[in-house]
Parts: structure tokens; C-alpha cells; sequence
């Protein structure tokens, strides 16, 4: 699962309110947020302590000159609880003929998510999710798995991710992918 650090306008994503971003990006880093991925928010950078917050999904990314940004937009990206007015915000992401990327999102629900079966159910620690859907006993697959490690005391869970090892969908089996390198048997 990708993770987006959202270091100045956390508490905004952690309550919902901010549902877009603009970036910096590389064409080659933009084009890993097609609409419907799924990514993790998080407070900051991991290596600067940084915790997950909630999952969202991808609605649209695409470049946008700063100048051209809505009213509705500014708000969307924080508003001004976090700057001034509109001006101010152009002024600080560089000026507006400045072209970034804008990552439109939709924020997954914290208390419950969907499951492939379509069934909302309860988050609690043991949860398994990949790509931002729970998963049951039968339809783990490879790749990397969030698993809820605890809930925080206002019910948001707190993930811990690894690569599965299991490899049963949907009562058939699956080759594993490929783990051997070079010059290991």
C-alpha cells in the first residue's frame, strides 16, 4: 500500500475534512495513484516518527496550475485553518504558475470497512486488510498485508504491515511469487 505523509494538514486528513492534495511529484510517482488505489495517510515520514492515520482511495490525478485553483479546492486542501486565504497558499507552494499534481480522494471509513463480500464489519486487532479491503480466512492472497495491531481509545486503527505468506483465493492455490536472488539457492 502507498503511503502519503500528511505532516502540515494531518489533523484535517484525520478527521476527514481534507479531500485533496497537491504535489511535487515525478509523472513517474504520479502515475502510481490511478483512481481507485488505495493509499495510507500517515503523520509524518516513518523515519521521523511518523504514525498511520486511515486509508483513502484515489478518486482522480491530475497536474493543475496553482493559479487556477478554485475556491472550492483551497478549502478541499485546508482551507484556512491552516493559511491565511487562497493567496497565501499559492505564495507558499511557490507561486501561481506553478504546475502540481492534485490527488482528489475520498477517505475510507475509520470504524468499519468493507469487505469483498460487501458486508460492513466491526475493525478490531487481527484485522487483515490489503489494498484497503478486509480480508477473510479464505481470500488472503500474496503481497503486503496491514494488520490491525490496536485501536487508538477514539476507535481508529493502528496498523502494522508485512508480506503475507499465504497464498489460498478462492479454493484454488497460487504459485508463490518468485523470492530467490541472485547468488542464494
Amino acid at each position: 500500500m502507498l503511503n502519503i505523509s500528511f505532516a502540515m494538514t494531518s489533523d484535517a486528513y484525520a478527521d476527514g475534512t481534507k479531500t485533496e492534495t497537491r504535489r511535487f511529484w515525478k509523472p513517474a510517482h504520479a502515475a502510481k495513484f490511478k483512481p481507485g488505489t488505495v493509499f495510507m495517510g500517515i503523520t509524518k515520514d516513518f523515519r521521523a516518527g511518523g504514525v498511520r492515520m486511515h486509508p483513502a482511495r484515489v478518486m482522480e490525478c491530475y497536474r493543475e496550475r496553482l493559479g487556477d485553483m478554485s475556491g472550492y479546492s483551497f478549502s478541499a486542501e485546508g482551507g484556512t485553518r491552516y493559511w491565511a486565504n487562497r493567496a497565501a497558499y499559492i505564495a507558499m507552494m511557490g507561486g501561481p504558475d506553478n504546475v502540481p499534481w492534485v490527488l482528489r480522494f475520498e477517505h475510507l471509513q475509520n470504524a468499519t470497512n468493507q469487505t469483498s463480500s460487501g458486508m460492513n464489519e466491526p475493525i478490531k486487532p487481527g484485522d487483515r486488510f490489503q489494498n484497503g479491503v478486509m480480508l477473510t480466512t479464505d481470500e488472503i492472497m500474496w503481497g503486503s498485508i496491514q494488520t490491525v495491531k490496536r485501536l487508538t481509545s477514539d476507535g481508529k486503527p493502528i496498523y502494522r504491515a508485512k508480506w503475507g505468506k499465504v497464498d489460498k483465493i478462492a479454493d484454488h492455490w497460487r504459485t508463490p511469487p518468485n523470492t530467490e536472488r541472485e547468488g542464494r539457492a
